[in-house]
């Protein structure tokens, strides 16, 4: 039996973009097959977000649709999230802000010409992001509930809108 593809030196990337029915997951890692190898077409992630976790098949250097009726909670909710697969007996983790409320939000006050409050949330979104990417886990959740707490203030929802 021949070894499948694995991850090339922990390069495991991914991106989130968001769609009407969930979320798209697209891998964007690097792979490296053994000579006479197969390539790895499928790899499961494990999405985890407030205590509540799901694990997902997810196409090889393909985007792949993550339906939110498929999440353990009713919708895929917004949330700081962690996610996490094991390829060739390494473990992989990396920790990513899924906010498709709060970007609709956005687009909202926006449109609303309401530009001093989509001001707050912008700042407040590349905060967030920052927070993330240097792996500030709980002080990018404290600014996510800050965000959500001052959406609501302003009555700023979309009622389950992705975009």
């Amino acid at each position: 039996m021949s070894c499948t593809s694995c991850i090339d030196n922990s390069q495991f990337y991914f991106t989130i973009s968001y769609a009407k029915e969930g979320i798209i997951y697209t891998d964007q890692s690097i792979w490296r097959t053994p000579n006479n190898g197969e390539q790895r077409p499928t790899y499961d992630v494990t999405l985890a977000v407030d205590g509540t976790s799901k694990e997902f098949t997810v196409n090889v250097g393909a985007p792949t649709l993550i339906r939110s009726k498929d999440f353990v909670l009713p919708t895929c909710p917004d949330g700081i999230y962690t996610v996490t697969t094991t390829i060739c007996d390494q473990p992989f983790e990396r920790t990513v802000a899924i906010i498709p409320q709060v970007e609709c939000g956005l687009n909202k006050l926006i449109l609303e010409n309401k530009w001093d409050d989509a001001e707050v949330v912008i700042k407040h979104i590349e905060y967030l992001k920052a927070d993330v990417k240097l792996g500030l886990t709980d002080q990018a959740n404290s600014r996510y509930t800050m965000l959500e707490d001052f959406l609501n203030k302003i009555n700023c929802k979309c009622n389950g809108a992705t975009n």
